[in-house]
């Protein structure tokens, strides 16, 4: 779950001889849910909430652990290797960071689960663990870079190719929903919406 965040929100850091790992984030159940991550593999943390007036208020949690910054650092294949022997855990950090739920407010039938991210071979591996699941998903690129976007009324530009992996078949949503899913109730709950709906009219039509 902590390489899965890590590859998502987490970050880490070394700052005046302190290795610091950091999540920091708008949903208390992410930051709660690592936070019992890591307490599992006995490191020490502390969770807070910060007001920042210039972007959204943030919950965060974070460890000052030199073995766990070590882990993390080492190079990315050897990262994928540990998570593959546990890929529905892997899936549900980089899930919670990245992972979204798109309803289209006006059709409902064109509606997916994706994530969002730079690294291409993230989203190849995480692509693999999903088939190995029984999850079928597609990747493609959502944003070229040097894009334009306005973030809080300024223009900024992508300085690299932005990628989505994109799980909209029915059953693989179903599937994903049941082995991977969300710790975050708003994007489970949402999640959840979608599928109620979906198989509320395949009833229909299919009567």
């Amino acid at each position: 779950y902590i390489i899965g965040a890590y590859f998502g929100d987490a970050s880490i850091s070394f700052y005046e001889y302190k290795y610091r790992i950091r999540l920091k984030v708008i949903d208390k159940e992410f930051v709660e849910a690592f936070a019992r991550a890591l307490e599992d593999i006995g490191a020490n943390y502390r969770v807070g909430y910060e007001n920042n007036p210039t972007r959204s208020d943030r919950w965060y949690v974070e460890s000052t652990n030199k073995f766990l910054y070590m882990f993390l650092k080492q190079p990315k294949e050897r990262l994928f290797e540990i998570a593959k022997e546990y890929p529905k855990e892997f899936l549900r950090g980089l899930f919670d960071s990245e992972g979204c739920v798109y309803l289209e407010p006006t059709n409902k039938k064109v509606s997916y689960v994706s994530i969002h991210n730079y690294d291409l071979e993230v989203l190849e591996f995480s692509k693999g663990l999903l088939a190995s699941l029984g999850i079928h998903s597609k990747i493609r690129l959502s944003k070229k870079a040097g894009t334009p976007v306005m973030i809080r009324g300024e223009q900024y530009f992508y300085k690299n190719n932005l990628y989505e992996l994109r799980i909209y078949r029915i059953e693989s949503v179903k599937k994903f929903a049941r082995e991977v899913g969300f710790t975050i109730s708003r994007k489970q709950n949402k999640l959840e919406e979608w599928l109620k709906y979906k198989f509320t009219n395949v009833q229909k039509y299919t009567r």
